[in-house]
């Protein structure tokens, strides 16, 4: 019995093929035959009395699985809905028929083009084609090496259907019945109506979803051994990891695809590399396809050094991969030795020393009397507790519409991004969120320098030498003492020294930490603006800037993120005592063990130094 190979869905695997006989196949004639005429009414050749079942496969010589299986309705929705099947395979005069040859789709069709009654062909094509970027010989007319990577029509034209849309007031998808309760009063064929609906509304936008325009271009681009034999670079995932990539893979319609740059002008079939200066996308012609008018419109030439396929690759984009390293290098730096510390010192506390439990109870009495005679113990005022509930609000939402941009292929990115509005209300709302992060930092930031001002000039001392005196003494401004506590620390959690360090009002952690969403917000804000407002960047700034920025909004995003995750939430309400939640979030005081623990410093101001110790 023959054996031969089956290739299917990337795996091998060998199966044996039993011996044609002729009684299956006249059954199959008899049963076409018997069934409904309707359902073949459009085939006059009546080619789907075999090949509309779902079965009708072989091995070819090369030991490849075959499926000829037509389905019907698909194809009736299609462009080829009118085109009989003889009209591609002309060489079939026979039924049953032998092996078929490969369809020419550039041959003339056994179709009228219906405004002028002509035979219709696709054979202008060959014309584009040929001086395009995908054509199997150079300028010159010498053929290019490894000729099988070079797509052919069916490699991009896989599933040719119409995607109709409705006009009639309303933009739908689909046919617009309204419409066509119009024309078949004089066109009283209902069904070529329909179908030469569906072709000129198919023709009124774009004939595939972009997310299939990117999947089609990948199936070639992104194929690593292509890509090296032609000398090709990582144009895909560059691609994906733009704004551009990633809105196209959350849904968006609007978002620019391959073809909308590298042919946005002329015949789709004309794309030209990038070298030549015909080309869409050659440096002479970048600023105009950029700022065409569905586009930037009103962007500056400067957009055009934007580059779009950007890679952190230091052979071939050095400054992008020192602004990644940057980031990555001070991301290691920050979180890896307050992480370490972190660690240390929960088991620090697990065993701490003699010496330091005895602070920490006479600590512990001497605000305890503090708090019976004041009634509490008030770390933060009210206002400072609504503006901590607003940064955390603005921040989730930020983190909310921002990582499934990051991230759009991962699961769970688009249900987020619902929340939101899909990729049109989403983006907006991050818009929303940081502008509401900038003023409330403004707003912030200005509070604290005006109180300053205010009790300077109650004491009236003020003057700007005094002001800016006033400011740096504040008690987050990091002073040398948080050094010492520093080295403190680090000898206490290693077991060096028995002394724990009594940290002030606030201690070098928290000093951190606001001092970081100075730095944090500040880039932010300035790199997202540049970004949201590209039609005005790239009037005064270079394109390569847009670049810088989006590297790092994403990498400050990441560290802004991965501190308040690793950092702020286990050392703030994941500590021993504290958890699930501590007061000073609910009612602004604190618990006179935790400022004993946590500010053992601040209690030693109120007290003289000899009475505690």
């Amino acid at each position: 019995m023959k054996h031969s190979r089956i290739i299917n869905c990337g795996t091998t695997r060998y199966s044996r093929i039993p011996p044609l006989r002729p009684g299956p196949i006249l059954l199959a004639f008899t049963l076409a035959l018997l069934l409904p005429q309707s359902l073949h009414a459009v085939d006059s050749e009546n080619c789907l009395m075999c090949h509309r079942f779902r079965g009708l496969a072989r091995v070819d010589k090369e030991g490849d699985y075959r499926l000829f299986y037509v389905d019907e309705k698909l194809f009736s929705q299609g462009p080829h809905a009118r085109v009989s099947c003889k009209g591609c395979h002309a060489d079939i005069d026979k039924i049953p028929h032998d092996g078929a040859k490969p369809v020419d789709c550039l041959r003339s069709c056994h179709i009228e083009e219906p405004t002028r009654e002509i035979i219709f062909t696709h054979s202008k094509v060959r014309e584009h084609l040929e001086g395009s970027v995908h054509a199997l010989t150079a300028d010159d007319g010498t053929p290019r090496s490894h000729a099988d990577d070079f797509p052919g029509c069916k490699d991009c034209h896989d599933i040719p259907l119409f995607r109709p849309v409705s006009l009639f007031k309303t933009v739908r998808a689909g046919v617009s019945d309204r419409a066509i309760s119009r024309c078949v009063v004089c066109h009283s064929d209902e069904h070529f109506t329909r179908y030469f609906y569906s072709h000129v509304t198919t023709r009124m936008h774009k004939a595939r979803d972009s997310r299939e325009v990117v999947a089609m271009c990948s199936s070639c681009h992104a194929d690593a051994a292509l890509a090296k034999r032609h000398g090709l670079p990582d144009v895909v995932s560059s691609y994906l990891e733009t704004y551009h990539g990633k809105a196209v893979l959350l849904g968006s319609t609007l978002a620019p695809d391959c073809l909308d740059c590298h042919s946005s002008k002329g015949n789709i079939h004309e794309m030209r590399a990038g070298t030549d200066p015909r080309s869409s996308v050659h440096p002479d012609n970048r600023a105009a396809t950029c700022s065409a008018q569905d586009c930037h419109s009103s962007a500056g030439p400067a957009l055009a050094s934007f580059d779009v396929h950007a890679t952190r690759n230091p052979a071939t984009h050095k400054l992008e991969f020192g602004v990644g390293m940057f980031f990555v290098i001070m991301t290691l730096a920050i979180l890896l030795p307050i992480l370490t510390l972190n660690v240390l010192g929960l088991i620090r506390e697990l065993l701490p020393s003699h010496e330091a439990e005895e602070e920490i109870e006479r600590l512990t009495e001497f605000a305890e009397n503090r708090a019976v005679a004041d009634g509490g113990l008030k770390r933060f005022t009210r206002e400072h507790r609504l503006q901590h509930a607003f940064l955390v609000t603005v921040f989730v939402v930020l983190c909310l519409t921002g990582f499934p941009m990051k991230f759009p292929e991962a699961s769970w990115a688009p249900t987020i991004y619902q929340l939101f509005g899909g990729i049109r209300g989403a983006p907006i709302v991050h818009r929303v969120a940081g502008v509401s992060l900038v003023i409330g930092f403004i707003f912030h930031v200005g509070m604290i320098l005006l109180n300053v001002a205010r009790s300077l000039a109650r004491e009236g001392k003020l003057s700007i030498v005094n002001w800016i005196k006033a400011v740096l003494a504040l008690p987050m401004i990091p002073k040398p003492q948080d050094a010492k506590d520093i080295v403190t620390l680090v000898k206490y959690v290693f077991f060096l020294s028995p002394r724990r360090p009594n940290y002030g009002r606030f201690s070098w952690k928290e000093k951190l930490e606001y001092l970081g969403l100075f730095w944090g917000i500040a880039l932010l804000a300035v790199t997202g603006v540049l970004l949201w407002a590209e039609s005005l960047s790239t009037r005064v700034l270079p394109g390569w800037v847009l670049n810088v920025c989006y590297l790092a909004h994403t990498y400050e995003s990441i560290l802004a993120a991965a501190h308040i995750t690793l950092v702020h939430i286990p050392g703030v309400i994941g500590r021993p005592g504290v958890s699930p939640l501590s007061s000073m979030i609910v009612n602004g005081n604190i618990s006179p063990r935790a400022l004993a623990e946590e500010h053992g410093g601040e209690i030693i101001n109120w007290t003289p130094a000899e009475e505690v110790k």
